[in-house]
């Protein structure tokens, strides 16, 4: 009965966020790759539930990771440095970037073919945010369809995320967040 309460709990807990937002909802099953840069290799990792949405009000466009969904990509092994990374001490559940966009996206004409911006972004894990940029590509199909693509560095130590001491000689303290293939079917009237 206690293992079932505590997932009833997570479950609750996690899906506060989303819950907590007033305007358009997440866009949900959106794939990131998430590269932990190492001294000697980079440990690879994948998502299918990057959470993104174009807030209309702020002008801003808002990603949330979920570190739960975040999975080893070809060594399972290495599931455990992302548990020890962000599921040890303070714990983080999310990853949250926002990055300001105040173009008209009506303009279809513009976005035909992809074309590359560079955004303000502040990223927030925790209680910590920091401004970091962020590199997205945007492309509207005939369908107004949009697809993006992104890329962002992350230095974890801003964060207060010390690399742990068993993993100090493997890891840089340095992450990448990409997105190759974003989508969202329905845009401009807010849906996913």
């Amino acid at each position: 009965m206690h293992v079932f309460l505590t997932k009833i709990l997570m479950l609750f807990i996690l899906s506060c966020p989303v819950l907590l937002q007033r305007d358009n909802a997440y866009a949900i099953s959106n794939k990131a790759n998430v590269l932990l840069h190492g001294v000697e290799q980079d440990f690879e990792f994948n998502t299918n539930d990057l959470r993104s949405r174009y807030n209309r009000q702020r002008q801003q466009f808002e990603f949330m990771l979920p570190l739960a969904s975040v999975i080893a990509r070809r060594d399972t092994s290495h599931q455990q440095i992302m548990t020890d990374l962000f599921f040890s001490g303070r714990r983080a559940q999310f990853i949250y970037i926002t990055a300001e966009f105040a173009e008209n996206l009506t303009n279809f004409e513009e976005y035909k073919v992809p074309r590359e911006v560079e955004l303000n972004s502040v990223v927030t894990i925790q209680d910590q945010s920091y401004d970091i940029p962020l590199l997205m590509s945007i492309m509207f199909d005939r369908q107004r369809v949009m697809y993006y693509s992104l890329s962002i560095n992350i230095n974890l130590r801003q964060f207060g995320k010390e690399v742990p001491p068993q993993y100090a000689s493997r890891l840089t303290g340095s992450m990448l967040i990409t997105v190759p293939e974003g989508r969202w079917a329905n845009f401009l009237e807010g849906g996913q």
